[in-house]
C-alpha cells in the first residue's frame, strides 16, 4: 500500500518543519541556517549539541549509535515534514566507521521514517564520488552510470540506492542530491 505524501503540491512554498540530521556539521550547519532564514522551523539533530544560530533548535542524538527505535522516537516527537540527512563522514574514518555513519545510518533512517504516519520527504545528501572517475571537461548528467572507485563513493551509492528503493516501495518520499566536493568556511 502506498501512502499519499503528507503535503500536496498546493502546499508548495509554505513553511515546513525540517529535521536536519548532522545539523551542526560542515554541511548541516549552513543548511539549517539557510532554512531558518527562509522562515522554516528547523531542528538540527546531531551528536554534539552546538549552537547553529537563531531560529534553529538543536537536539543531541548520536545518530551513528542510535538504533531504529531511538531514531523513530525522535522523528515522532519532532514530526518533521522533511528530513535532510547531512550526517555522515569520510575523512579520518576507517571503512567500518564510514559504513556505520553512512549506510547503516541511512538504513535505520529509512526504517524509522517508514514507521511514521504518512510519507515523510527524506533528502539524502549523496556525493559526486558515486560517479567515480570522470575525465576532465566531461559533463556528469544524472543518467551517468555510477562507478565509484573508493569505499566512500560505494557507501554513498548504497545510500542513494536504498533511498530510491524505499521511495519506490512507498515507505518515504525520497530523493538524493549528489553534492560536489564542498570546501570553504561557511
Amino acid at each position: 500500500m502506498i501512502v499519499e505524501p503528507r503535503h500536496s503540491a498546493e502546499a508548495a512554498g509554505q513553511r515546513r518543519r525540517v529535521a536536519v540530521l548532522g545539523g551542526t556539521g560542515f554541511l548541516g550547519r549552513p543548511i539549517c541556517r539557510a532554512l531558518a532564514d527562509q522562515g522554516h522551523t528547523v531542528v538540527a539533530v546531531a551528536r554534539t549539541a552546538r549552537d547553529v544560530g537563531p531560529g534553529v533548535e538543536v537536539r543531541a542524538l548520536d545518530l551513528a549509535a542510535a538504533d531504529v527505535d531511538e531514531i523513530t522516537a525522535v522523528l515522532r516527537e519532532l514530526d518533521p515534514d522533511v528530513v535532510i540527512n547531512a550526517a555522515g563522514g569520510m575523512w579520518g574514518l576507517t571503512d567500518a566507521q564510514m559504513l556505520a555513519v553512512n549506510v547503516t545510518l541511512v538504513e535505520r533512517l529509512i526504517e524509522a521514517a517508514g514507521r511514521l504516519p504518512g510519507r515523510v520527504r527524506v533528502i539524502q545528501l549523496g556525493s559526486v564520488h558515486e560517479y567515480g572517475l570522470v575525465p576532465v571537461d566531461t559533463s556528469m548528467p544524472e543518467g551517468l552510470p555510477p562507478a565509484p572507485v573508493m569505499p566512500y563513493g560505494e557507501f554513498k551509492l548504497r545510500c542513494t540506492t536504498a533511498v530510491a528503493e524505499a521511495d519506490r516501495q512507498g515507505l518515504i518520499e525520497g530523493v538524493t542530491l549528489r553534492v560536489g566536493n564542498v570546501i570553504g568556511a561557511g
